[in-house]
């Protein structure tokens, strides 16, 4: 039942979709206010696409964030600082391809169970047949140390936010869940210095790489909250394929410090005018997906209703990524190495124009980053002959860097590609390579050369073993000195 903690309430939710001109455009927001048609003082989530790049420098999303909360202000007679608290503001940078720059508005009412009118379509007053209808539930995490970023700590506290957002919404079975967006942080360089001060080790020093550990926690924070699946630790973060969430959607922006949560769903009592499905794609041209769940909840044949769904569907909310293995359908796709264009960018636009052709309109909201691999991951997709490695693990805490080093050897040894790798870790010299040379600082050369004839598979346990330690000790000259690691 979708009801206030008391029981006495039940929840009208309305939906609405603004195009915007700009990520600080409101106008057609206020000309729902000034048509009474929307109260600004009942705006419980806001979920935008605005025009930038996605990436960790679109300030886009900060603008647009900016933009509502000082619209927001004087209605909720609270200071623009404070909507934030108040309101679920989500940005996702990115319309590429036809999407088109757009705010969804949720609006939220409380209605006393039972009462006439002020319930149903439109604001008409008609209360919708009997069944289960839209609801909405926000939370808020608390904000998260860098280092707490992409691991379980954020994945639990998620959890915890998104069962809060469910209980606000009144929504008692997680089946009844068919939409949770989450907004979270992602590392700056700044946040990675501030760590490495204090002691601490972050996930990835690579800023646009955090996007997609932070996004990979918050959304294996909502399976485990669904109960999609029963455990999670820290190395399934990113590491294990068979653990996803088919109803979360994160998205990793720089204006925020903690998670941002949004769940939608459906429960029994719910005065809205609104039903809500979820489907998962099986790859970014699967179109039949759509149409299918189009059919099965709503009654809507895409070709044969095309006008009642133009007119029905407020909006289509999707995650876009490009596919790790590098295909299509079994075609090979060139979006993980466009040295261009972001891959994730890539998939938006591809997924975007597939889901317009359904729909027949291209304001949605089509979000990328729903799995973003390592670049060690990417890099080897095409099982390039020679690979180039700057400083791999270098951003990582010692067990996760330990464990890669192991995925490595296995990965060289099942491809057998040559690898050139820069790093300043001895032991990891001595456990991948079959040759180190030592280069001096500037200008670069080399001042000397060594065979690594340890047999393999190595094991981290062998890597502590006098002749290990031995081979370190080419280099105690000094850290200004750096091991080129080389295996072919």
């Amino acid at each position: 039942m979708s009801t206030s903690a008391d029981g006495a309430r039940a929840q009208r939710v309305e939906v609405f979709r603004v195009a915007c001109s700009g990520p600080g455009d409101l106008s057609g927001v206020q000309a729902l206010v000034d048509a009474g048609r929307l109260d600004p003082r009942t705006v419980v989530a806001v979920m935008g696409k605005t025009e930038g790049n996605g990436c960790v420098n679109d300030h886009t999303r900060d603008f647009a964030a900016t933009a509502w909360c000082h619209f927001l202000a004087p209605h909720l007679d609270c200071t623009a600082a404070q909507v934030h608290a108040r309101v679920a503001l989500v940005m996702s940078g990115g319309t590429e391809g036809v999407l088109s720059p757009h705010f969804t508005v949720f609006t939220r009412r409380w209605i006393a169970s039972g009462a006439d009118g002020d319930a149903g379509d439109g604001g008409t007053g008609a209360i919708p047949p009997g069944g289960k209808r839209l609801v909405i539930g926000t939370a808020q995490t608390r904000d998260f140390r860098p280092e707490e970023l992409g691991r379980m700590a954020q994945v639990e506290a998620t959890a915890e936010a998104v069962r809060e957002a469910m209980r606000e919404a009144g929504i008692d079975d997680a089946a009844d869940v068919h939409f949770v967006q989450v907004k979270c942080p992602l590392l700056t360089s700044a946040k990675v210095l501030d760590a490495q001060r204090r002691g601490q080790a972050t996930v990835t020093g690579d800023t646009y790489a955090s996007m997609g550990w932070s996004r990979g926690a918050s959304a294996l924070g909502v399976g485990l909250a669904l109960g999609e699946f029963a455990a999670v630790d820290d190395a399934a973060i990113l590491g294990d394929d068979a653990l996803y969430s088919a109803r979360a959607s994160a998205s990793a922006g720089i204006e925020l410090e903690g998670n941002v949560v949004i769940v939608l769903g459906e429960a029994a009592g719910s005065l809205s005018a609104y039903r809500i499905a979820h489907t998962v794609m099986r790859d970014a041209i699967d179109a039949r997906s759509v149409r299918r769940m189009l059919q099965e909840a709503f009654g809507l044949d895409a070709e044969r209703d095309a006008e009642a769904i133009a007119a029905r569907l407020v909006n289509l909310l999707a995650k876009a990524e490009a596919s790790p293995d590098g295909l299509v359908r079994g075609a090979r796709h060139t979006m993980l190495n466009d040295s261009d264009i972001n891959a994730t960018r890539h998939a938006r636009a591809a997924v975007g124009g597939v889901l317009a052709s359904v729909v027949g309109h291209v304001a949605l909201y089509v979000s990328g980053g729903v799995l973003q691999r390592a670049s060690l991951c990417r890099a080897l997709v095409h099982e390039p002959e020679l690979l180039l490695l700057d400083e791999p693990f270098g951003a990582l805490d010692q067990f996760t860097r330990e464990e890669l080093w192991d995925i490595m050897q296995k990965l060289w040894m099942d491809r057998r590609p040559t690898v050139l790798l820069v790093t300043h870790d001895l032991r990891e010299s001595a456990y991948l390579a079959n040759r180190i040379c030592v280069m001096s600082s500037r200008p670069g050369r080399i001042l000397e050369t060594r065979d690594v004839g340890f047999a393999r598979p190595r094991t981290l346990e062998s890597s502590y073993a006098p002749e290990f330690a031995a081979l370190a000790c080419l280099t105690a000259h000094g850290w200004r000195r750096y091991p080129v690691t080389s295996f072919t």
